[in-house]
């Protein structure tokens, strides 16, 4: 199965990541909690570019030409059987760019949209034959279920639509999981992120004796550090304090009225 996004944001904890299926994005997130993930999926952008324009709306045609003819070249040299489109935007430039055929179901799934990609292939006669490259189902962009109300609006009709390309591709689903998703606000989550990659990063060099390089940022206690279930840790220096930044802010603001000169100093750590 193949799952095609949109363009990567700058709701990450690591903006130099070159990862797709990035776990401290609020999306990637719903979509890897959701049963896809980077073992049995491909996960890709249309746009493989983070910028701070909307690309499909403000890209010269020329530029956005060669980010499809990337996407174009991944597209014909994947194996997936399935493909899963996000937005209302790709799914547009699809529609218009490849053979697709409508493929109807019916009963509870008849509104669940469902194609057939068709490649044109030339025989030595140079009679055209078609050829079935796989099915391509369009589903909401995840950033829907990143509101209150995106499980309530959405998460039916989701949960539908994922339930047929699980099986098209003949894996498993989580049939009710966008119905049922308990709603984190965007400011929860990057805290819960930023808490949690730097927690199990200080708790770590306080493990191993290392002693920090700011005595600002050593003045977190071990155990303030380990309140934290941490995830992966991240290699990258700026990451590393970028997440210790979010902790020791978190950190000041616990111990009372945060003064100027503690932000500053803090900043001035992490420049």
């Amino acid at each position: 199965m193949a799952h095609h996004l949109r363009n990567p944001t700058f709701t990450t904890h690591s903006l130099s990541g070159r990862e797709t299926a990035d776990d401290t994005n609020p999306c990637l997130r719903i979509l890897l909690e959701s049963g896809f993930n980077e073992k049995n999926s491909l996960i890709f952008d249309h746009v493989a570019r983070r910028d701070v324009v909307d690309a499909l709306r403000s890209y010269p045609q020329s530029v956005m030409a060669c980010h499809e003819r990337f996407i174009t070249d991944l597209r014909n040299d994947m194996k997936a059987v399935v493909e899963v489109v996000y937005d209302d935007a790709v799914q547009s430039r699809l529609l218009n760019a490849l053979k697709l055929e409508p493929f109807p179901l019916w009963g509870k799934f008849k509104e669940v949209p469902v194609y057939l990609e068709w490649a044109c292939d030339q025989n030595d006669n140079l009679a055209t034959q078609s050829r079935l490259l796989r099915f391509i189902v369009f589903a909401y962009h995840p950033q829907a279920f990143v509101f209150p109300w995106g499980a309530r609006k959405y998460g039916a009709h989701q949960d539908l639509v994922m339930t047929v390309a699980a099986g098209l591709a003949k894996m498993e689903a989580n049939h009710d999981y966008y119905q049922n998703r308990s709603y984190e606000s965007k400011a929860k989550f990057e805290e819960h992120v930023y808490k949690s990659k730097a927690g199990q990063i200080f708790g770590e060099r306080a493990a191993n004796n290392e002693s920090s390089q700011s005595p600002l940022l050593g003045s977190i206690s071990v155990e303030y550090a380990q309140r934290f279930n941490g995830l992966e840790p991240q290699t990258k220096d700026s990451e590393i304090l970028y997440g210790a930044y979010a902790i020791k802010r978190a950190y000041i603001t616990s111990q009372g009225p945060t003064s100027f000169q503690q932000i500053a100093e803090l900043e001035a750590t992490c420049v």
